[in-house]
């Protein structure tokens, strides 16, 4: 379990995010169901699992069931290449570094 902040109070998420390198977990039944290709979709609504299966998934508190704020970049193979999770709910991402990781 991981800890992130809102406002300064502090948040356990549930699972963690997943490592650079590692295979992204399967989220995408939405596409492949209704043969969509070159499109990629993250849903909480359609895949709750997706929140706790990405270590995002705010486990207690007022946000409890919400998603932290999080970047995860895939290459072709579904291999994670960059993943950040801000400690601060509040805080964006370092979007730059993420569109740095890209090939």
């Amino acid at each position: 379990m991981s800890k992130v902040t809102f406002k300064g109070t502090p948040i356990d998420i549930a699972g963690e995010l997943p490592a650079v390198g590692r295979k992204s977990p399967d989220f995408k039944r939405f596409c492949e169901s209704n043969k969509l290709t070159n499109v990629v979709t993250l849903s909480t609504f359609r895949s709750p699992a997706f929140g706790r299966d990405y270590g995002v998934r705010i486990a207690a508190g007022p946000l409890a069931g919400l998603t932290s704020r999080a970047v995860v970049v895939l290459d072709g193979n579904d291999k994670v290449i960059y993943a950040e999770q801000v400690p601060e709910i509040a805080q964006e991402p370092d979007y730059a570094a993420a569109l740095a990781a890209l090939p």
